[in-house]
């Protein structure tokens, strides 16, 4: 696959995936958070914003993973809430991807 081809490579909601922007992944990460926080203000039944407390140390445990290609190598992170506002970060895993290469007489290894 050339560059111009991966350059190409739509997905079907129309995003270019074949290269990704890290600060907009850790958004991405970020917005889900945010979402689950949502969620249990609208869950809750007086719609109680600052959530009870228990209710935000428990937001605080929970993270979100997320993943970056960054040419052959792939690499895992774990996004945590530290504050309300303030959210942090740290790699996980990292793993090369297999690479699937022609030789000459025509097998791949």
């Amino acid at each position: 696959m050339t560059e111009s081809q991966v350059s190409q490579c739509k997905y079907k909601d129309h995003v270019d995936k074949a290269t990704t922007d890290f600060v907009d992944v850790i958004k991405v990460a970020r917005s889900q958070h945010i979402a689950i926080r949502t969620a249990c203000i609208e869950a809750s039944l007086s719609c109680v914003n600052p959530l009870p407390v228990m209710v935000q140390n428990a937001l605080y445990e929970v993270s979100i993973p997320f993943f970056q290609v960054i040419g052959s190598c792939i690499r895992f992170y774990l996004l945590l809430e530290v504050d309300r506002d303030i959210f942090a970060f740290f790699e996980w895993a990292s793993e090369k991807l297999p690479i699937i290469y022609e030789g000459d007489n025509g097998s791949n290894y």
